[in-house]
This record gives C-alpha cells, structure tokens and sequence, in this order.
C-alpha cells in the first residue's frame, strides 16, 4: 500500500499541531489543578507526538525524503526527543525531591562521622534519614565536633560543590552545666 505525499503531509500536520494541543492543555491543567507531581508520561508522549509530526514535515518538505524515508527520519526523531525529554524530566524530578528530603533535615539530628573544625568541612549523617546518607557539613561553633557527636541540622547551604548542611551542637544536657559550675 503506498502512501500519497499530501496524505502524510496532512498526518504530520496533525500530529504536529495535536502534539501542541495536548501540550498547551498539560500545561494548563497544571497551572490550575497543581498536582503532586507533574505527569510526566503524558508529557513525554506530547513531546513525541510534536517531533514525530514536525521532523514529518520537515522530512518531507524541506529535505525532500519520500514516503518511507520521511517515516524512517520522522521516528527516529520522534523516539530521540521523548527519550530525552523523558530523561531530563527524571533528573528534574529527582533533583526536586532530593532538595525537598534535604529541607526536611533542618532541625533535625545527625552524627558527625568525620570531625568537623570551625570553619572547615566534615561529614554527618543523619539519624532518622529514609535511606543512608552522608552529607558534608560546615559549623560556625568555636570548638572541633568530634567523630560520633550529635548535632542538630540549622541550613541547608548551596555551593559549587554542592548541597551542604550547617550544624551546630546539641546543647549540655543541664545537668552537665551544673556539674561544670560546681
């Protein structure tokens, strides 16, 4: 069965401009309706659809490919943009959840597991994490945090090498300053 240019030029019309549409309603239905979390999947398959339908056309029109080549050239694309955008979209979205799991440790308890010095990076890990994890840690207190010292999580700090957290220790328990005093 072959396939008249005009009528695969109007398929890829169609799907180019229904390939906009669903995009412009993701958008808006998430504008509006402020889900959780974005539907990705949906995304990616409008994504998809819009490249299917554009590298078609341009396949066709601009370079000039018949009918099976335009297809060939048309899913390649196709199937490189959603894959693409599909990835990038997870990298976005794990990096958002990571930076919300990393919010939710200020004031909360942690470990120093290598000793941090005034003004000097070190490492903690926190007490009650959902998975294993050690960050870098910065303090402004006037002595050493030693290996095995409980602090309490006060900012999350941005750098160029990434998330760090600054902490401070816990109080004495006040007991210990009367014995201190006495």
């Amino acid at each position: 069965m072959s396939v008249n240019v005009d009528t695969l030029l109007a398929i890829y019309l169609l799907l180019l401009g229904s390939g906009g549409v669903a995009a412009v309603a993701l958008w808006i239905w998430v504008a509006r309706a402020r889900p959780l979390r974005t539907p990705l999947g949906p995304a990616t398959i409008a994504a998809g659809v819009t490249c299917f339908g554009g590298a078609g056309v341009l396949a066709l029109r601009l370079f000039e490919f018949g009918p099976g080549w335009s297809l060939l050239a048309a899913a390649v694309f196709a199937l490189l943009a959603a894959a693409l955008f599909g990835a990038l979209g997870a990298l976005v979205r794990r990096t958002g959840e990571r930076r919300e799991a990393l919010a939710d440790l200020v004031g909360e308890l942690a470990s120093v597991v290598v000793a941090i010095e005034p003004g000097q990076p070190g490492a903690i890990t926190p007490a009650h994490a959902r998975q294993p994890l050690t960050l870098v840690a910065i303090s402004h207190h006037e002595q050493v945090l030693p290996v095995g010292a409980t602090v309490v999580v006060t900012a999350l700090c941005d750098g160029p090498e990434g998330n760090t957290v600054e902490v401070a220790p816990l109080p004495p328990p006040s007991g210990a300053l009367e014995q201190v005093a006495g």
